[in-house]
């Protein structure tokens, strides 16, 4: 078994994690203050992706997106929301299946393009139908995303799980493609193209 898939909590981890998952919340907090609530969260999975990527392309260990979720859940538990709580497992799992779908790449020198936008897509994929189904669960009303649906004649349930899944599968693509870009300007021998 290679040892650098094991996850060992150092400093680096822990100080890296706890910085992204900072920043994670304070670019969320000042995107939809600037641009209003019309976007309803929908820059949060955007910055999250980016910033998993980026936390995961520094450490290369198993452990450091798993880190940061369980963090930036804790922090998320301080959003003014009803439903802030339902935060707290959803950026676990995101994490975790973020680190399970790198874990094999994490010992590479070079990490397919594909595989970090993969894991970037499923982790958001995941964390946007665990929040859904809590929702549901816990009886959130839906009221402005009904109306904004009705528009489209998807006001239903499906509709609901359809336009949630798609935004955040949608901005964590993009946050995944804006960290290669980074990363690749920054270093480009750790992205390999497929």
């Amino acid at each position: 078994m290679n040892m650098t898939n094991i996850f060992r909590p150092n400093t680096n981890t822990i100080a890296y994690s706890a910085i992204l998952s900072s920043l994670y919340l304070i670019l969320s907090y000042i995107t939809s203050y600037a641009i209003g609530p019309q976007i309803r969260g929908i820059d949060a999975h955007f910055w999250r992706a980016m910033l998993m990527t980026i936390l995961a392309m520094r450490l290369r260990v198993i452990g450091g997106p798993s880190l940061m979720g369980v963090i930036s859940g804790f922090l998320l538990l301080a959003v003014p929301s009803s439903t802030s709580f339902l935060y707290l497992h959803s950026s676990i799992l995101c994490g975790i299946t973020y680190d399970l779908i790198m874990k094999s790449s994490y010992n590479n020198s070079r990490i397919k393009r594909s595989i970090i936008i993969t894991s970037s897509i499923i982790s958001g994929l995941v964390e946007s139908v665990s929040v859904l189904i809590g929702l549901f669960i816990f009886g959130f009303p839906f009221n402005i995303l009904l109306g904004r649906l009705e528009l489209i004649g998807m006001a239903s349930p499906i509709g609901i799980f359809i336009y949630g899944i798609s935004k955040n599968v949608i901005m964590s693509g993009l946050g995944a493609f804006t960290a290669i870009f980074i990363i690749s300007r920054i270093n480009p021998k750790l992205i390999k193209d497929n």
